[in-house]
């Protein structure tokens, strides 16, 4: 929740070579560490963005052994989190393997996204990119959600025309994702972005910040 407005949130667990990957971690009771157990040893905590830091402490505190990651952007904003190494570029840490892709949206300080690529599965991973909501409790959240143009559609939030500094430098970093091969995106916030329109459909609700990518100039879904 934000004030008012309820958001809904997801954690994305991926699999890797040494263990699990929690991406946008939310809160961990006892139940919830019970399933991830069952998946695999936690190796790999990353914060994707600015906002959504606030239960990665709690989770690293939880796996000691884990190695906790972040943008740059909460080196500044929160000083005192336990973070081992620092997402930025293209490159992704090399205890990750080749199993995911890795950018850093650039041009947004305030915000500093991190989007990754699951390639066997060929997924998508964002967390603010953007909304996919079709569902929240109450009437004010549909409401604000509908003022602002969000509600029931993949659509960037006002956070990112607020926060975007340089668009120009956001397009371009968010350039090698289009080169991806992806036929889902899992979003932080609303339904799950599936099938052979995916991309498509990612692409118009980016179509403010990467305009040169609507969604006739993307290759067809194979």
């Amino acid at each position: 929740r934000m004030g008012l407005l309820d958001f809904g949130g997801r954690m994305t667990v991926a699999r890797l070579a040494d263990g699990l990957l929690l991406y946008s971690v939310i809160a961990i009771d006892d139940a919830l560490a019970a399933e991830l157990a069952a998946l695999g040893p936690v190796a790999h905590v990353v914060a994707p963005n600015a906002m959504h830091h606030v239960f990665l402490d709690a989770a690293v505190a939880r796996y000691p052994e884990a190695r906790g990651y972040a943008p740059r952007a909460l080196a500044k904003k929160k000083p005192g989190l336990r973070v081992d190494a620092w997402l930025e570029g293209e490159a992704p840490p090399t205890a990750w393997g080749d199993a995911l892709g890795l950018v850093v949206v650039r041009g947004a300080p305030s915000v500093d996204e991190v989007v990754l690529l699951h390639r066997v599965s060929r997924t998508l991973i964002v967390c603010d990119l953007v909304f996919h909501i079709h569902e929240a409790r109450g009437w004010v959240s549909p409401l604000m959600f509908k003022l602002m143009g969000v509600w029931q559609r993949v659509k960037q939030g006002p956070l990112w025309r607020f926060g975007t500094r340089d668009r120009a430098a956001a397009e371009a970093s968010l350039e090698p994702i289009w080169g991806w091969d992806f036929a889902r995106v899992i979003v932080a916030h609303g339904r799950l972005i599936e099938g052979p329109n995916a991309k498509a459909q990612l692409a118009e609700g980016l179509a403010w910040m990467c305009p040169g990518h609507a969604p006739k100039a993307l290759p067809a879904p194979a």
